[in-house]
């Protein structure tokens, strides 16, 4: 930042797990719990380093960045069935929280998406995703490659 100096410290957690429905199906459950802190000294995080939320990678109601502030906490759960041996379909929903101090968290009233997605694989690993989600601000539709979670 020209000239200015900026320190901060992130700490960053991310747990992913998947449950399966059957040993013998690839149905299941699928989790991410998320959460990012930053710690500034002066209180200085330059705009380009806040964490954001919204997204094919995060809360998919959402445009892609559209939420961004110091801390994040997101969690994201599918249902997820193989209806092709290589294609899956997913429902999902994403609720997460953008914000600047711990006061400002309002666990009540968080950032929602839900919808469905299908994931397009090969020998069990995922290489394209289409997610269409709505948020409360209206639709979305995603188009990423790999795998969110």
């Amino acid at each position: 930042m020209r000239g200015q100096d900026v320190d901060f410290t992130r700490f960053t957690l991310d747990v992913r797990e998947f449950m399966p429905i059957s040993e013998g199906l690839l149905h299941g459950f699928s989790f991410r719990q998320f959460a990012s802190v930053t710690h500034s000294g002066d209180g200085r995080v330059p705009f380009y380093r806040l964490q954001s939320v919204g997204g094919a990678r995060s809360l998919r109601g959402y445009p892609s960045g559209r939420f961004r502030d110091r801390n994040v906490l997101l969690a994201n759960a599918e249902v997820r069935c193989q209806i092709w041996h290589w294609i899956d379909m997913a429902v999902f929903a994403d609720a997460g929280h953008v914000f600047r101090t711990f006061r400002e968290v309002h666990f009540a009233d968080p950032r929602v998406g839900y919808g469905l997605g299908f994931r397009i694989k090969n020998e069990g690993k995922t290489l394209g995703r289409v997610d269409v989600a709505r948020g409360q601000e209206g639709w979305e539709l995603h188009l990423d490659l790999g795998s969110l979670f």
